[in-house]
């Protein structure tokens, strides 16, 4: 069976969002937003951060494999630092919203007509 190569619209979707993350991470690191707490060690991990998404949003654009993979891992993180977050905040619903689009997201992904467009 040929694996089809084209990009699923959910996919288009999920990378232009994680450019946009990767742009605002770097806006804010570079200081545009106020001032960056965390000295010289917050700002350098929050540009690498912000490196680290726009690298991942151009992948999932192209479909890569390992895209894929780490997109997949960095929800799942994200699911459980939500998670933990909504012990401390319970009632901020804001965290139940990111809570519920991050399932989204992850259940997207993990479809086969979805995860067999990526190349290995």
């Amino acid at each position: 069976m040929e694996r089809q190569t084209t990009r699923p619209v959910g996919v288009t979707i999920i990378s232009i969002l994680l450019g946009i993350h990767g742009v605002l991470a770097l806006f804010a690191g570079l200081g545009a937003f106020g001032p960056y707490p965390g000295g010289f060690l917050g700002f350098a991990l929050q540009l690498a951060y912000a490196a680290v998404l726009l690298i991942l949003a151009y992948a999932m654009w192209t479909l890569q494999g390992w895209a894929w993979l780490v997109t997949l891992t960095f929800l799942w993180l994200d699911v459980v630092f939500t998670v933990l977050a909504l012990f401390a905040a319970p009632g901020f619903w804001i965290l139940w919203l990111f809570l519920i689009l991050e399932g989204a997201v992850i259940a997207y992904l993990v479809q086969p007509s979805v995860s067999s467009r990526f190349t290995q």
